[in-house]
């Protein structure tokens, strides 16, 4: 099988929230394309993430996607979210 599954892949690192691309927030699990292009499309209408829980208003990501996501997130330093 070619593609891993993305929801089982283990993680390791940190993702800023302000300065990843769409290919690095993709690596977060159950964020495809359009929710990582959705990400970009915020941050540049709102000058940016004040904190990771800003993520909540972005289109398609409710409480629960948020919890799960919440340890990978940063919105300062380097993105250094890799698959282990």
């Amino acid at each position: 099988r070619a593609q891993p599954n993305t929801s089982h892949r283990e993680l390791t690192g940190k993702l800023n929230l302000n300065t990843a691309t769409e290919d690095q927030l993709m690596l977060l699990p159950r964020v495809g394309p359009a929710k990582a292009e959705r990400i970009v499309e915020w941050r540049k209408r709102n000058g940016g993430f004040k904190r990771t829980a800003d993520l909540r208003r972005v289109k398609g990501f409710g409480y629960k996607t948020f919890k799960r996501l919440e340890p990978y997130l940063d919105i300062k330093g380097d993105t250094t979210l890799a698959a282990k």
